[in-house]
């Protein structure tokens, strides 16, 4: 049972991706879509607010069902997941609002890899199903990159 659509964007550069830090854990920008919104806009702003990014060239890279761990418990979310370029940082939004809160931060793709096959060994709450979901993501987005790079190379 879906109660929530929700959309999240993993913004790289190619090597680095841009994430928010929070009470020491990394946070995908991403949220909750709002009325009258579709995915794709859901990840932009959450983006803008989370982290002060506007991401460009998003691509879908799937369309999960993840189980979460909000509102009062455990909930079901229909999530888009976006890879996304670094646009550019918007400083008037950096800081303002409730989610001013997040640190931003550039980590390694393969650090962040790290950082989630660390929950899966030693987590036993939804985190080891969402460290599986994004480290699978991490791995397509490296993928795609490495492929690009021998096309360029020719």
């Amino acid at each position: 049972m879906i109660l929530r659509e929700r959309a999240e964007v993993f913004i790289t550069d190619g090597k680095n991706i841009f994430v928010g830090v929070k009470k020491g854990k990394i946070i995908i920008p991403g949220g909750t879509m709002e009325q009258n919104e579709i995915p794709k806009q859901t990840a932009i702003r959450e983006c803008i607010e989370e982290i002060g990014v506007k991401p460009k060239n998003l691509q879908l890279l799937s369309d999960d069902l993840i189980v979460l761990d909000g509102w009062g418990g455990y909930t079901h979310a229909k999530t888009y997941s976006y890879k996304g370029i670094f646009d550019k940082y918007d400083s008037t939004k950096w800081g303002d609002g409730p989610e001013g809160r997040f640190m931003r931060a550039n980590i390694l793709i393969e650090k962040l890899e790290d950082y989630y096959n660390k929950i899966i060994q030693t987590s036993k709450d939804q985190w080891v199903d969402v460290a599986k979901h994004n480290i699978n993501l991490l791995k397509h987005i490296k993928n795609k990159e490495q492929n690009l790079n021998k096309l360029k190379r020719g």
